[in-house]
């Protein structure tokens, strides 16, 4: 769910953004194979990011600050948490300036609905109109985020109380993603990932 962090990470080429994006949505190798090669290497990188994420130990840090109220959703509610600083810290990283960036990215995902999977539609239908990742920057847009997330769950998720935990301990959720994103920079240009997405 941190679309944010992944679009940080991914090449300017729109095959490998929508790749990226859509990773979620893909289920099974020969689905995988019925997308340009551009795409599946979108997919790929989406799926090094989330097992970067999952192992890291910041995250994991931050995991454990929620894991008493959210349990099983609490890594779902740290990766909205960080496209949140993403969206507040864009601009330290990134030389695209964050509105442009996601604007890019609407226009992207409406120039090509008609690839997404169903499910994926359904997610940009929302985010685009209700500007998603604008959002994020906002504690009261992060609230709202947590507030339709919730409304998806089988049961009761407690995620809009993550809101509660994350100003409790704004600082350091914060320190936790600063010194996540720094390291991942770092890691990424290392990676054969890296080296496959821009061969």
């Amino acid at each position: 769910m941190n679309i944010l962090v992944h679009l940080f990470f991914a090449p300017d080429d729109d095959e490998v953004i929508l790749g990226n994006f859509i990773a979620d949505y893909i289920r099974g190798f020969n689905r995988l194979k019925s997308y340009t090669k551009n795409i599946q290497k979108g997919i790929k990188l989406h799926q090094w990011i989330d097992n970067y994420s999952d192992s890291n130990s910041s995250v994991k840090k931050s995991i454990r600050r929620l894991n008493p109220l959210l349990q099983h959703y609490a890594p779902v509610a740290v990766d909205i948490i960080y496209d949140h600083f993403m969206a507040n810290h864009w601009e330290q990283f990134a030389t695209k300036p964050f509105l442009i960036a996601i604007n890019e990215f609407y226009i992207l995902l409406e120039n090509n609905y008609n690839i997404l999977p169903t499910k994926a539609q359904k997610a940009v239908d929302h985010m685009i109109t209700n500007n998603w990742l604008l959002m994020y920057k906002d504690i009261s847009g992060l609230q709202n985020v947590f507030e339709w997330m919730s409304g998806k769950t089988s049961f009761d998720s407690e995620l809009p109380s993550a809101v509660e935990v994350l100003l409790d301990n704004y600082s350091e959720f914060e320190n936790d993603f600063l010194v996540f994103i720094q390291k991942m920079m770092i890691d990424f240009k290392n990676s054969e990932i890296y080296r496959y997405i821009n061969k």
